[in-house]
């Protein structure tokens, strides 16, 4: 059954071709729209502004947050963090099989898994669209939860 899913490319994407002309144009093009509009654009902005809640909300939230982190007996808290999913289903599958793991061991270190994952820098690319997403991230978690 592995094998059948891994082998699936039409629902996988396959390694971004980054000598493509086509997609090198369609990157360029996105480089030059985001240099002329995206300097007054921060989306972190944005959210911020649609966020009207009062800062005490703010707190709630943090402390809800925290309130769900449990520390292990020498009083340390785990945190996961991934920066890149990799630009196809073969190293997106490499990283998130890694990210479902118990724990992981590291030489004689056995490193438990985080109770957070706070994902940072590029999740899909090269061009993130919606489908991109879709297709990266709960296809491949759905993948490995099934295998």
């Amino acid at each position: 059954m592995a094998d059948d899913l891994l082998n699936d490319t039409k629902t996988y994407p396959g390694m971004a071709h980054w000598f493509d002309p086509v997609l090198l144009l369609q990157l360029l093009n996105n480089v030059v729209v985001s240099s002329i509009f995206g300097q007054y654009a921060d989306r972190r902005l944005v959210i911020a502004a649609l966020d009207t809640v009062p800062p005490e909300e703010h707190s709630k939230r943090a402390e809800d947050f925290r309130s769900r982190l449990k520390t292990d007996q020498h009083g340390g808290v785990w945190i996961d963090w991934v920066a890149d999913l990799g630009d196809g289903f073969d190293s997106t599958y490499a990283v998130a099989s890694l990210l479902a793991s118990k724990d992981l061991k590291i030489g004689e270190t056995l490193l438990p898994r985080g109770q957070a994952l706070i994902m940072g820098g590029d999740e899909v690319y090269p061009k993130a669209t919606r489908e991109a997403y879709a297709n990266q991230l709960r296809q491949t978690s759905s993948t490995i939860a099934r295998i």
